[in-house]
């Protein structure tokens, strides 16, 4: 009997090792898709209104900050002038980071470059491919690696638009 239980224990337990670490062939973590935590949400304010804000250069950096969240510093972003407020939300799917951003009133025939900056996660260390979307459509991607060091900077080209 105490035979039995040990071996079914044995068993259990190895088998919560198993789950608990689940691995791809590969042997990469297998991250799971869900909803990030979008934290400390600045954007600060509109730097000039134009028509046209196409001289000055979009850049957006990565950092690591409170070991396991990604802060995002986007440089120049361009929202319309009148946003209401801007509207954050990101997520992982299939490896993958989608950061959505958007105004909440786009009634206005206007654009200007914002600085938004934010940490989002927790992430788990791994190589993201980093989706930024303007209300739904793609800006551009880049490739990250996410470890306890990440400090990565990129400039988005405007022909990427």
């Amino acid at each position: 009997m105490k035979k039995t239980n040990c071996t079914l224990f044995i068993l259990v337990i190895t088998l919560l090792i198993n789950w608990s670490c689940e691995r791809s062939k590969n042997n990469k973590l297998i991250i799971e898709d869900k909803i990030l935590q979008i934290l400390n949400l600045n954007l600060e304010g509109c730097k000039s209104t134009k028509k046209n804000n196409s001289n000055t250069e979009e850049k957006i950096i990565f950092k690591t900050c409170d070991k396991y969240y990604l802060n995002i510093n986007h440089i120049n972003a361009v929202f319309n002038c009148s946003p209401e407020e801007i509207i954050t939300s990101a997520e992982i799917e299939n490896g993958k980071i989608i950061i959505n951003s958007c105004e909440k009133s786009i009634a206005a025939n206007c654009t200007c470059q914002y600085d938004l900056d934010f940490k989002t996660g927790p992430l788990e260390y791994s190589e993201y491919t980093v989706i930024m979307n303007h209300c739904g459509s793609k800006i551009t991607e880049f490739q990250i690696l996410f470890n306890e060091s990440t400090n990565e900077s990129f400039t988005i080209n405007k022909s990427q638009k």
